[in-house]
């Protein structure tokens, strides 16, 4: 009776073990839709990104189940990257002369931003503040930005490329640097301190996005596959959307539930959500 009773409840710790460490994941795809890939997520699970159809990258909000096309006002291409709580998106788009350049979408209200000097202006994710990071390119290279309600804040470091995307709502940022004859390596920036993040074993590390609990994710690519990763605690968990040929993650919010993008087996990239 005993050895019962023990039995199925080593069963029942088991299953319940199972179900704490379920996944889901879902495919992105607004209609149409030949590319999508989605940048970021909200605490209402509102997600952005962007979508290729008819020969034209838009951004797109997908609320409750509801999928709504954005493009900037005389754009050729428009990119949402990030949304916060409040909602507000931002992203970037090119003009006609295929220059990007930074905008807040506030309702129905773009902003437009670029540093000064700036020769092409690439934006990442928003915070609760309103902040936005982001990167530019000018005549001396390239440069992360912290875009605060018209004031830019630069981030530099000498002698490397400063692709800055995440930032969380303490303002911890993350991103990448691109390094001269060697591979890009990821980086989260704290309190004003850089520090590396490398995949084990891969070529080249992307760092994207952070949350509050400074957990990070990205692509590792080693030369022949690109799998999606999350730094949480220090330790590096691989992510992979079942039957992909390559994944790559660009935001976590506070739960963990992540968005990104996989190419399939046919070669054809989609968007996707997965929650833990």
């Amino acid at each position: 009776m005993s050895r019962s009773i023990s039995i199925r409840l080593t069963l029942t710790l088991l299953l319940a073990s199972a179900a704490a460490n379920a996944v889901t994941w879902t495919s992105i795809d607004p209609p149409g839709s030949n590319t999508t890939q989605v940048f970021s997520i909200n605490s209402a699970g509102n997600l952005v990104g962007s979508a290729f159809i008819s020969q034209q990258n838009h951004c797109f909000l997908l609320s409750g189940g509801v999928y709504t096309i954005i493009d900037a006002p005389n754009s050729s291409a428009t990119i949402c990257t990030g949304i916060n709580d409040s909602g507000l998106i931002a992203g970037y788009y090119a003009d006609s002369l295929n220059v990007t350049h930074g905008f807040l979408l506030n309702g129905s209200t773009f902003t437009t931003f670029d540093p000064p000097g700036s020769q092409g202006t690439i934006i990442g994710q928003i915070n609760n503040a309103g902040q936005i990071v982001g990167y530019y390119s000018d005549e001396f290279g390239t440069h992360g930005f912290v875009w605060d309600n018209g004031t830019f804040n630069i981030i530099d470091r000498p002698g490397v490329a400063i692709q800055a995307l995440g930032i969380n709502n303490n303002g911890d940022i993350s991103g990448y640097y691109s390094l001269p004859l060697s591979p890009d390596a990821g980086f989260v920036l704290i309190n004003g301190t850089f520090r590396n993040r490398k995949y084990p074993g891969a070529t080249s590390t992307l760092v994207f996005g952070i949350n509050d609990r400074k957990q990070v994710v990205g692509r590792a690519d080693n030369g022949r596959t690109t799998i999606g990763f999350v730094v949480a605690g220090g330790v590096y968990q691989s992510v992979r959307y079942p039957g992909a040929i390559a994944t790559i993650v660009y935001d976590i919010d506070q739960n963990a539930n992540l968005v990104g993008t996989y190419t399939d087996s046919s070669g054809h990239g989609h968007g996707f959500l997965r929650t833990p």
